[in-house]
């Protein structure tokens, strides 16, 4: 293992990987972090399968990746506003909200933020403040 770390990163990374290094061990215990969060996935092929997306999003410790299927993602005006339901459940709650592609969005409790820069979150910014005047 140590001539293969030697071949790519050089000599000095190899020395690196060995002994002689601390490390420092985490306390990831439920005690020292609180609950832990629930990593959810939730299909949605239908307008009434984004009821289990708030839900989970109401018990403020699950982070969900929302998959929306085939089904749904040919009515895009479906899709639409099932996006627009979980936006407003969001906002309420004080989560984030974020889209990885067309058929994923990635919804977080209040707790996690997701970073972004500053042109998305301007935009976020708005989309926040038309819900709120849609209210």
């Amino acid at each position: 293992m140590v001539k293969f770390l030697d071949s790519i990163f050089g000599e000095n990374m190899a020395r690196e990987a060995g002994e002689g290094h601390e490390f420092v061990e985490l306390d990831w215990d439920s005690a020292a972090t609180g609950e832990k969060l629930v990593f959810r996935t939730i299909d949605v092929e239908r307008y009434v399968d984004v009821d289990k997306v708030v839900d989970s999003l109401r018990d403020k410790r699950s982070i969900i990746l929302m998959r929306i299927k085939t089904k749904m993602a040919n009515d895009k005006t479906e899709v639409r506003r099932a996006i627009r339901r979980v936006q407003k459940s969001v906002y309420a709650v004080g989560g984030d909200i974020i889209g990885l592609s067309e058929e994923m969005i990635l919804v977080t409790p209040p707790i996690v933020k997701i970073e972004r820069d500053k042109e998305s979150a301007k935009k976020i910014e708005e989309v926040k403040s038309q819900l709120k005047a849609e209210s």
